[in-house]
């Protein structure tokens, strides 16, 4: 809603260039996220943090100016009343906590989502397939250490998701590119029987009566 509102309004993103230009600061632009893509609501959160200082400062700015003067709260009663709204959320600490908690949930998924929308990202690309199972993995981690009591059901939703995902998976032929790969260890995975020797060797017997 406050990017929303910071974009609908032509001034107020003037006044947000101008405030980074005074202070030094490369001009960033307010983002917004479109519906159906991780990765653009992941850089609209980021951008808005990164812009947290600059909107603070004109939220403080407007504060000190009396009725007249003015340059955020301007308008009808109605969009004055929003205005005031916006500022109290650009100065409520809890909500910048809250942006902050989503955008480390959000950052996993976007680059997940990078890896995978690649255009080489294909099975028949060996390199792309260990690709693919390192980002599985390291998704998994990602929400796996989350600690914080607050993260408990995004943590249990986006593992059980993965898990589904996984078991879905041709699990045969990932595990297969990574152990052929010189520069993965299979030790990582000694604590799994199936990847014993005898385990590999019946892994690549399956894949080999499949594929030839």
């Amino acid at each position: 809603e406050l990017i929303t509102w910071l974009r609908s309004k032509t001034y107020v993103v003037a006044l947000i260039r101008q405030t980074q230009a005074d202070a030094g600061r490369s001009p960033l632009s307010v983002i917004r996220a479109v519906l159906t893509r991780w990765t653009s609501h992941y850089l609209a959160y980021k951008r808005l943090l990164e812009l947290k200082l600059t909107l603070q400062t004109l939220a403080l700015q407007d504060s000190l100016r009396d009725t007249n003067s003015k340059q955020l709260v301007t308008g009808d009663q109605k969009a004055k009343a929003k205005a005031q709204e916006m500022l109290k959320i650009i100065g409520n600490s809890v909500f910048w906590d809250a942006v902050e908690r989503i955008k480390r949930h959000l950052e996993p998924l976007a680059m997940a989502t990078n890896i995978m929308q690649g255009i080489e990202c294909r099975l028949d690309v060996w390199l792309q397939t260990e690709l693919l199972l390192w980002t599985f993995g390291n998704l998994y981690r990602a929400f796996n250490e989350l600690t914080d009591p607050a993260d408990r059901h995004v943590k249990k939703a986006v593992l059980a998701s993965i898990e589904l995902r996984w078991s879905k998976c041709d699990q045969d032929v990932f595990i297969a590119a990574w152990i052929f790969n010189l520069y993965f260890s299979v030790s990582w995975f000694k604590s799994h029987p199936f990847l014993s020797n005898r385990g590999i060797f019946s892994l690549l017997r399956r894949l080999h009566n499949r594929f030839f």
